[in-house]
């Protein structure tokens, strides 16, 4: 594992959910101002780089001497974002989640972990395939 490659997963992966979230929205017409959409950007970044601390990390560590799988990192993901779903409902103080949020939590941090298999291995395995040509 490249640290350097790994350290600019940590920084670049969990774009990849604020990105979901403000693509469904903007879509869906729930956004509509350039200003909403910064600040929603920015407050679900903040959950995005929590839940790569939170999840991230120890994934990372238990999985750099084995063979790690792009569905292992996907699904990883897609569970760290129901997790944080799930908090997010428990302690909304009455807020009541749709379930259309929980499955675009589910996406959003599946496709995160996705983008951190592909920033950190991708190219390794390609490289390692080639070799073995």
């Amino acid at each position: 594992m490249n640290l350097k490659r790994t350290f600019l997963a940590f920084l670049l992966a969990p774009l990849a959910t604020p990105a979901v979230f403000v693509s469904v929205w903007l879509v869906t017409r729930r956004v509509q101002y350039l200003d909403d959409v910064c600040i929603l950007f920015l407050l679900i970044s903040i959950f995005a780089y929590s839940a790569a601390i939170v999840f991230g990390i120890p994934l990372v560590v238990l999985t750099r001497r084995k063979h790690s799988t792009k569905a292992l990192f996907t699904a990883t993901g897609a569970v760290a974002g129901l997790l944080v779903a799930t908090a997010l409902e428990l302690f909304s103080f009455g807020w009541r989640s749709r379930f259309d949020f929980f499955v675009l939590c589910a996406l959003a941090g599946g496709l995160s972990g996705l983008a951190f298999w592909a920033i950190s291995y991708w190219r390794p395995i390609a490289e390692d395939l080639n070799e073995q040509v």
